[in-house]
C-alpha cells in the first residue's frame, strides 16, 4: 500500500465505481500516518486506506474533486459504503465540507462503528450532522472535499471506501424520531371534555 503524502494524488478517471472502481477526485491524506490504495479488483473494489498508531489526533483520507468542487445541490445527502479490514473495531468519520477555516467549521460529519470484517453505510444529510442532529447548512453546490477520519490510532486499523455516492432529494431531512413528537391536548384537556382515551395504548398500571 503506498504511503500518502501532503500533496493530492489524483485518482484515475477509471477509478471508484462498482466494477471496475471509479472516481471524480483526488486522495489527499491528512498526516504520514495514512496510506492508501487503489483496489481495481472486480471483487473487492474501492480504495483501502491504512492508519499507523501515531500522535496525529485525527488522522484520515481526503477525497478532494478534479475541479474547485462539486455541486451537489441536487441531493440531500452522501452516503459512503465502508468495509473495515482490519482486526479490530473502528469508527469512521464521514465529513462533508465547505470552503473555510476550522474557526467556522464548515462541514456536516456522522460516524459508524464497524466491527472486524463487517460493513457499514455512513449517511450525511446535508445541514445535519452527529445523529442527525441540526448542524452548519452546508451549501450543497460547493462541496470541497469528503474526509474520512478516525480518532487518535494506538493500533493499525484499516478499511476499504467500497463507493461513495450522492443521493436522497434536495433539502432533504432526517425521519422524525417517534420519541420527539409531542402532542397539544384538544382544549388543554388530557382528560375529560372531548378527549378519548384508548386504554390499549394509553393506560399502564403497576403492581397489579
Amino acid at each position: 500500500m503506498a504511503t500518502g503524502s501532503a500533496t493530492p494524488n489524483c485518482l484515475p478517471s477509471t477509478a471508484m465505481s462498482s466494477s471496475p472502481p471509479r472516481s471524480a477526485g483526488c486522495c489527499a491524506p491528512t498526516s504520514d500516518q495514512v496510506s492508501f490504495k487503489l483496489d481495481c479488483d472486480a471483487a473487492v473494489p474501492g480504495l483501502a486506506v491504512g492508519i499507523a498508531p501515531g500522535t496525529a489526533s485525527y488522522p484520515g483520507l481526503a477525497i478532494k474533486p478534479l475541479g474547485e468542487g462539486w455541486d451537489l445541490s441536487g441531493f440531500g445527502h452522501i452516503e459512503a459504503r465502508i468495509v473495515n479490514t482490519g482486526t479490530t473495531a473502528v469508527g469512521v468519520n464521514v465529513r462533508a465540507d465547505n470552503a473555510g477555516g476550522q474557526e467556522k467549521d464548515p462541514w456536516n460529519t456522522e460516524r459508524v462503528h464497524i466491527p472486524p470484517g463487517e460493513t457499514a453505510t455512513a449517511k450525511v444529510i446535508f445541514g445535519y450532522q452527529y445523529g442527525l442532529k441540526p448542524g452548519f447548512k452546508l451549501d450543497a453546490s460547493e462541496v470541497v472535499q469528503v474526509l474520512f477520519f478516525t480518532g487518535k490510532v494506538t493500533e493499525a486499523v484499516s478499511f476499504r471506501i467500497e463507493s461513495i455516492r450522492a443521493a436522497g432529494p434536495a433539502g432533504e431531512r432526517p425521519p422524525v424520531n417517534p420519541r420527539d413528537v409531542r402532542i397539544t391536548p384538544l382544549d388543554g384537556h388530557l382528560l375529560g371534555g372531548a378527549v378519548v382515551i384508548d386504554f390499549a395504548t394509553q393506560i399502564k398500571t403497576k403492581d397489579g
